[in-house]
């Protein structure tokens, strides 16, 4: 799932759960391990990731071919390593100062700058999940987001997972199962 996917599902899964979300667009910077302290922090230009009352929820950094390092960040702290930096601001140029200090220390993070946010609210949490995932919408039937936070939300509460469903089934199956 791209950012924007992984942003909706989690904000409607947070937001159903009763919690305050606030869905955020705009730019990250990323410190990893092995960057020499000579190195810029990489840039991700375009990005969505949410906040909630227990902090940043972001589960989709793709860092493929630039680190063998996956973040998870969740609460404001990355899950596959602890010790990561997570900062958000809405200046940019807080953020790359942020960073830049981060990687002379040579200590790793992920640096969030918000161009764009929206809280979630009732109805644009419903109208979110009615939009077909994009993936799919070229499908005769369009798996939609709603069925993807079902299916989450059946996980949640100790259901059983498709993960073992070739992916071309699952868009058939999954719409089915709500």
């Amino acid at each position: 799932m791209q950012c924007t996917s992984h942003a909706l599902v989690c904000a409607a899964l947070l937001f159903r759960q009763g919690d305050n979300v606030t869905t955020r667009a705009g730019s990250a910077l990323v410190v990893y391990p092995n960057d020499p302290k000579t190195d810029k922090p990489h840039l991700i230009l375009k990005h969505w990731w949410i906040t909630a009352s227990n902090g940043l929820c972001d589960l989709s950094l793709s860092l493929a071919g630039l680190s063998a390092h996956k973040p998870v960040i969740f609460r404001n702290m990355n899950l596959t390593d602890p010790s990561w930096r997570i900062v958000f601001k809405d200046d940019f140029r807080t953020v790359v100062a942020e960073a830049s200090k981060s990687l002379a220390a040579g200590v790793c993070g992920v640096f969030y700058q918000t161009d764009k946010k929206r809280t979630v609210s009732k109805d644009s949490c419903e109208a979110d999940l009615l939009q077909p995932f994009p993936p799919t919408k070229t499908n005769a039937r369009p798996l939609r987001y709603i069925d993807i936070v079902r299916h989450c939300e059946r996980l949640i509460d100790g259901g059983e997972s498709v993960r073992t469903i070739p992916q071309e089934e699952i868009f058939t199956t999954l719409p089915h199962r709500s």
